[in-house]
Parts: C-alpha cells; sequence; structure tokens
C-alpha cells in the first residue's frame, strides 16, 4: 500500500520535471477553479499599512505642532477652563451611569443574546430560515430594542433581503460551478492524462468537457456533488467515504464523456473498492506540505505542490485501471503505461 504510493509519487515527480511550465500553467486554472489556488494577496496590503504608521510615526515626531507632553503651549488654558472640562466630564458619567441603571439588565440581555445564537444555528444547520424562525427573531430583536416596531421591521427587512440575496448567490454560483467549472475541470484532468505519452504544449484538449457529450458531463458530475453533499448530511464520515468513492468519476468521463450515470458510479466503485485507505494515505501525505504552502501565503502551492499532487491523482488513477501490481512492476522495470484518451 504505501509502496504503490511511493511509486505513484516517484513518477509523478518525473513528469513534473518534464513540463514543468505547462503543468504549472494547467495546474494554476485548475486551482482556481477548484479553490486550491490560496494565496494571500493581502501581503501587500499588510506591508503598505506598515510602511503607513511607520512614515507617519516619523511625520507627528518631526511635526513641532503636535502636542508633546513638553509644549508649553499645551498649558495656557485657564484654571477654570480645566475646572468647567472637569463638570462636564462627571455630568456625563453620571447621565450614563444612570441610562445603564434604568434601561439595561445585564442577566436579560444574555438570555435574548442566548436566544439569538440558536436562531441563527438552527438556521445554520437547515440551510434556510422557517417562518417560524423568522417570527422568534422578530420577537427577540423587538425585546432588543426596547419594542421598538418600525425599528424591529426595519431590521427583519434588512435581514430577510440578505437572506435573500445570499441564497440568490449560492444558488448563481451552483449554476456556474455545474455548467462551467466543472467540464472546464474534465478537460484538464483529461490533459493531465493525455501529458504522460506526450509533453502538452496546447490547450485544446481543456475544452473536452464542452464538445464532448456536454450534457452528459454536466449531469454526471452533478449528481457526483450531489449525492457527496447528501452522504455528508450523514455525519462527516460517510461524506467522506463516498467522496473518495466517487474519487474516479471525473477522470473515467475524461476519457469517456459518453459513459452512462449508471457505468461511471458502478466503475468507480468497482476501482475504489480497497483503494480508498491508499488515496486516503496519499493526501495525508501532503499534510506537511500544506503547512509549507500556508507558511508561503500559497506560493509554494502554485510553483510546486498544487501540480504536484494533481499529477498524484492522475497516477493513482492510472494504477487503478491497470491494477497496482502491474502498474509497481512497469514502474520497476522504468516501462511506460500508455492510455488512448
Amino acid at each position: 500500500m504505501y509502496y504503490n504510493n511511493k511509486q505513484i509519487k516517484k513518477n509523478a515527480m518525473a513528469l513534473l520535471k518534464r513540463n514543468y511550465w505547462w503543468i504549472i500553467l494547467t495546474a494554476l486554472l485548475f486551482g482556481v477553479i477548484s479553490g486550491d489556488a490560496n494565496i494571500d494577496l493581502n501581503i501587500g496590503n499588510h506591508i503598505s499599512t506598515f510602511n503607513t504608521i511607520f512614515n507617519d510615526r516619523n511625520r507627528i515626531g518631526n511635526n513641532d505642532s503636535v502636542y508633546t507632553p513638553y509644549d508649553d503651549s499645551s498649558r495656557d488654558r485657564s484654571s477654570d477652563d480645566k475646572d468647567d472640562d472637569k463638570d462636564d466630564i462627571e455630568k456625563y458619567d453620571d447621565s450614563v451611569d444612570g441610562n445603564n441603571t434604568d434601561n439595561y439588565d445585564s442577566n436579560e440581555f444574555d438570555d435574548l443574546e442566548d436566544r439569538l445564537d440558536k436562531i441563527m444555528d438552527r438556521v445554520r444547520m437547515k440551510g434556510s430560515a422557517s417562518k417560524e424562525d423568522i417570527e422568534e427573531l422578530k420577537d427577540v430583536i423587538k425585546e432588543i430594542i426596547g419594542k421598538d416596531k418600525s425599528i424591529a421591521n426595519a431590521i427583519i427587512g434588512v435581514i430577510i433581503i440578505a437572506l435573500i440575496i445570499t441564497g440568490i448567490v449560492v444558488i448563481v454560483s451552483m449554476l456556474v460551478k455545474a455548467l462551467l467549472f466543472n467540464p472546464l475541470k474534465i478537460g484538464l484532468y483529461r490533459w493531465f492524462l493525455n501529458n504522460r505519452n506526450e509533453n502538452q504544449k496546447n490547450v485544446d484538449t481543456w475544452g473536452y468537457g464542452f464538445t464532448k457529450n456536454y450534457k452528459n458531463v454536466v449531469k454526471i458530475m452533478f449528481l457526483r456533488d450531489l449525492y457527496t453533499f447528501f452522504w455528508g448530511l450523514l455525519f462527516i464520515i460517510p461524506g467522506i467515504v463516498k467522496g473518495y468513492e466517487y474519487k474516479m468519476i471525473p477522470y473515467l468521463l475524461a476519457e469517456n464523456a459518453d459513459m452512462t450515470s449508471q457505468e461511471v458510479f458502478e466503475r468507480t466503485k468497482t476501482m475504489m473498492r480497497g483503494r480508498k485507505s491508499k488515496a486516503f494515505y496519499l493526501d495525508l501525505s501532503f499534510i506537511g506540505w500544506n503547512i509549507l504552502v500556508a507558511l508561503t501565503s500559497g506560493l509554494l502551492g502554485i510553483f510546486f505542490v498544487n501540480p504536484y499532487y494533481y499529477l498524484c491523482c492522475a497516477e493513482f488513477y492510472i494504477a487503478a485501471c491497470f491494477g497496482d501490481s502491474y502498474y509497481e512492476q512497469s514502474q520497476n522495470n522504468n516501462q511506460t503505461l500508455n492510455i488512448e484518451v
């Protein structure tokens, strides 16, 4: 099991060295549409902010008009002015203390806050807000703001509008993924498979998912995502297991986009039987690399880790197609497993 993964990673590394820049370009596009290209674009902002603060401190330090503890001009105010300021501060403190005593009960506020948290947790778990949730939320907000109906209705209106906008964004994102990103990913999977046999230096293969049985590709990839989501609702473990079981679906479609959904799901189930743990250990072996990716603000992921991982996944598919023993034997004998895609 471990030896097979070692051979897979060794072969993936050789492929990466053979056609480095084209693999980097393809992997970068794949990472962008998959959400794997995590690069911290705020680094420049952080540096800019630091420089701004540093320059401001220097500017203030060199500005004679700024008050310093040794500036005599700050002491020109009369004692009467200072006494007036002191009286104003005392009056303000008294008014604040009085208002806090009259209008706020900390225990009552904590109870309302707990009720509000429970409502929001329920909405997050269900993925939507029911009529009862909205009514209860409305009651809580009314109590918090002193039962002012006009303000409560305004707040509820803003929340409902925000939920509607969020729902629209989610639906649009799902459509973009199903109709655009998934077919494009199939073309990228095919590109990685073709790269095993020759140095790919064109992008024609990227459009395979759009030109070859587009509707079938969209349907099967949508079903894969849908089934994985529903299995994930049965706690985390079933979703993870099914995610690994469906791992071969994109590669199967990349080889033959005319396969029916039944054929694809049966084939991936057969290929991953006894190999889910191998795929899990392969992913687990990249934890150290992912830590380094985070430490380099994603740069290491773009130029090495992500392309290396995608090539390993393609090699894992080849091993599953030909059988682990044949794959290991061919690699030991320095043979190439040529496939027609």
